[in-house]
């Protein structure tokens, strides 16, 4: 598994869902919306799936690496989703926590 991909996936994902209104009001609430901060959320949360597509890319090329980068979107996206669900709060301490460890670990990782 392509772990510095995964990891990526889901910052890029709780990027993007931060820069919704809706989750942006679940996590810090009712009334609050994301203002200025929508448009460099969705620019960052593009920005870190292009990441893992790269890290995906880099280590498994071309052929393979387009598939394992759908089965990391699929993964990072179901626990994203299972994460808002029941703990909306916690997604502004996961999402940056997942992208200190995506960055870690594709730092030590040969040929990334």
């Amino acid at each position: 598994m392509n772990w510095p991909a995964l990891c990526l996936a889901y910052a890029g994902f709780a990027s993007l869902s931060l820069a919704m209104d809706r989750h942006w009001s679940d996590r810090f609430g009712r009334d609050a919306q994301p203002g200025p901060w929508r448009v460099p959320l969705q620019l960052a949360g593009a920005g870190l799936l292009a990441a893992s597509l790269w890290a995906c890319l880099g280590q498994e090329g071309f052929g393979i690496g387009l598939v394992a980068w759908l089965g990391c979107l699929t993964a990072s996206g179901i626990a994203l989703v299972l994460t808002l669900t029941y703990w909306p709060k916690a997604i502004t301490v996961t999402g940056p926590l997942m992208l200190l460890g995506g960055l870690a670990v594709a730092m030590r990782m040969p040929g990334l």
